[in-house]
């Protein structure tokens, strides 16, 4: 029954994400590269930010593919769906109404980084298929040897500059959270995977 508390996590991390792209977004003062990807391509083409953000992990799934000489992970349109979904209901529901200014922007900008980069932490170790733009970041640590903080900043600075194409709102937000996402969840990671180990025990404990 571990399939049970891998969702959970899944489902938990992808929500914990999706809300903390949200809060950076409306924290108004620049969102991470490639929100502000997300964010310019809506304001370009009148479409919401889950759509964009479908659209565009939609061509990252070829591209990661070709990187790691793979077929395409078509199950990871799954997790893209769920994705897209949690940002457009966190933008348009739970945050429609929150327009954070002064302190409490920066307040939010930060606790926008800590939960996208928590979020990515818990749902990656689920072993369900990841979204394209992690996808991305672990293509690039297998290919080129790179770090995971390191792959991560590495595409964030190629979104970034599509976004400036489109004239995307870059900001001091933009910066700290390109610079600081990709560390965050190479901090994090170890104990997503121990906090899931550990509910797994418990769960088998509970039904041996």
């Amino acid at each position: 029954m571990k399939w049970i508390v891998r969702t959970l996590f899944f489902l938990f991390g992808i929500f914990c994400m999706a809300f903390g792209i949200a809060l950076i977004i409306k924290a108004g003062l620049g969102a991470s590269a490639w929100d502000t990807l997300f964010v310019a391509l809506s304001q370009t083409t009148g479409l919401t930010v889950g759509t964009c953000v479908f659209i565009v992990q939609g061509v990252l799934l070829f591209l990661n593919a070709a990187l790691v000489r793979r077929p395409p992970e078509w199950l990871s349109l799954g997790t893209v769906f769920v994705n897209s979904v949690a940002i457009d209901v966190s933008l348009l529901v739970f945050l429609e109404h929150f327009a954070p200014s002064g302190l409490v922007s920066y307040v939010s900008l930060g606790i926008g980084i800590a939960c996208m980069a928590a979020g990515v932490a818990v749902y990656v170790p689920s072993g369900f298929p990841k979204s394209q733009i992690d996808g991305l970041m672990l293509a690039l640590h297998a290919r080129f040897r790179l770090g995971l903080g390191a792959s991560r900043i590495a595409g964030e600075v190629a979104a970034l500059g599509i976004a400036l194409l489109l004239g995307g709102l870059i900001g001091i937000g933009t910066l700290v959270a390109t610079m600081l996402v990709g560390p965050l969840i190479q901090a994090f990671m170890p104990f997503g995977k121990k906090a899931l180990a550990r509910f797994e025990a418990i769960r088998e404990a509970n039904h041996s």
